[in-house]
């Protein structure tokens, strides 16, 4: 991939994305459906968490419009148990 390409996913299962070392990447929508427990930017030990307001419920997850920097260092998770939607897009940096 090359600075400027769109980056996206859609999935459902529990997610890591991590971009490759000297990578970064700029996250303009995320969302999560159904049981996602939780979405947070983590380094791998430590999280920023946000979580599902009504947990074991059916209701869907915020929403990130917003710009969310990813590195490989800083990075995102999404999880949750049984099944569950979710997917983010936005665009390489660097």
């Amino acid at each position: 991939m090359a600075v400027g390409d769109v980056v996206s996913d859609v999935g459902t299962s529990n997610m890591t994305f991590q971009p490759a070392a000297g990578v970064e990447i700029m996250l303009t929508w995320a969302d999560g459906y159904a049981t996602v427990s939780s979405f947070n930017l983590t380094d791998g030990t430590n999280n920023s968490r946000q979580q599902q307001p009504l947990s074991g419920t059916s209701a869907s997850f915020p929403t990130f419009c917003s710009k969310i920097f990813l590195t490989n260092a800083h990075y995102l998770r999404m999880t949750g148990t049984g099944a569950f939607n979710w997917g983010y897009w936005g665009i390489q940096i660097k």
